[in-house]
């Protein structure tokens, strides 16, 4: 006489799970195709799988040999605006078109 198998008793239930999803069509279909449609439908719509860049702006007085700022600048995720004037930039910022203000100062020591 054998001994009982946790094991066994397990692959003989999944075994007879799988062969009752399989013969039936509607839970095949519902199980695994539509969930597969759904992800390739939902995947394709956006911004077409491209990575988001964000606008910001630069301070006035920011500096330029920092190296977050080359890292900034050097950056695909991030697109540097620069502005004329002050009131174009409040303008934009109030809209929402810019992200932010970057303002990067030297370290006093």
């Amino acid at each position: 006489m054998e001994n009982y198998s946790q094991v066994r008793a397990m692959f003989a239930i999944s075994k007879a799970s799988l062969r009752a999803i399989f013969r039936s069509p509607s839970a095949v279909i519902f199980g695994f195709a539509f969930p597969f449609i759904f992800i390739l439908v939902f995947g394709f719509i956006g911004d077409s799988g491209g990575m988001r860049s964000y606008k910001v702006a630069l301070a006035d007085n920011i500096d330029t040999a920092n190296f977050l700022f080359n890292a900034i600048k050097s950056s695909k995720a991030i697109a540097i605006k620069r502005y004329a004037n002050k009131k174009l930039l409040e303008a934009d910022e109030e809209k929402g078109r810019i992200a932010g203000v970057i303002n990067i100062q030297k370290s006093p020591s």
